[in-house]
């Protein structure tokens, strides 16, 4: 029986031995690959580009006309819309502009003090 314990603290042993051994070529195999990687990372780089652009689903010319005309359509809108709230923020200013002349003014440019001069638009 002690015999039996023996044997098989052996071959426990062998066994751990062969598992290190192989876990030590599996490391080391690893490391070589590591180190081809980084010298081919550079063309690597553009390989790996390359095969992206072709798993890639482009549109079709269809699809990107109607993409550029709605685009454009928005674009247009938008600058629209801004440039008329542009021209009522200049009225309205304008306008508030041309009240604070006359409050300061009841009658009007006439009644202003002589040498004051006032630039209308």
């Amino acid at each position: 029986m002690a015999k039996e314990k023996l044997d098989k603290k052996a071959a426990n042993k062998k066994t751990d031995t062969k598992k290190a051994d192989k876990a030590k070529e599996k490391v080391k195999a690893k490391k070589a690959k590591d180190k081809e990687k980084k010298v081919n990372s550079f063309f690597g780089f553009f390989t790996g580009i390359r095969g992206e652009l072709k798993r890639t689903t482009w549109p079709s010319w269809q699809t990107v006309k109607n993409n550029t005309i709605t685009v454009l359509a928005v674009l247009l809108t938008i600058g629209v819309f801004i440039y008329v709230l542009d021209l009522g923020f200049g009225y309205g200013r304008n306008l508030f502009m041309q009240t604070q002349v006359e409050e300061k003014a009841p009658g009007g440019l006439e009644g202003l003090p002589e040498g004051v001069n006032v630039v209308q638009e």
